[in-house]
Order: structure tokens, then C-alpha cells, then sequence
């Protein structure tokens, strides 16, 4: 599964090491409360995290 991540990362021009730092740093963020799917790779690039 993290394989799968870090490819989605790749094919979206997502650095995975940012992007994980970011994940892991939001996943106890209440503003993120059922807005996972955001902090997907290729809506991450997207927002850059920021929940909408």
C-alpha cells in the first residue's frame, strides 16, 4: 500500500518525503476530522494539505 502511495506520489510530481512529512504531521489535526482523503497525493498537490 505505501508502494502504491509513493508511485501516486511519482506520477503526480509529488516529492513523497514532503508529502509524508505533511501526512504524518496533519493525520491528529481536528481540521482533518473525515477529510483524509485530501491529504491523498494528488489532491495534496492540489491544496497543498490545506483542508477546504
Amino acid at each position: 500500500m505505501i508502494y502504491s502511495l509513493f508511485a501516486t506520489c511519482k506520477k503526480h510530481g509529488v516529492n513523497p518525503h514532503d508529502w509524508l512529512l505533511d501526512l504524518l504531521r496533519k493525520m491528529n489535526d481536528r481540521a482533518y476530522k473525515g477529510k483524509f482523503s485530501d491529504l491523498l497525493p494528488h489532491r495534496w498537490k492540489n491544496n497543498k494539505g490545506n483542508p477546504s
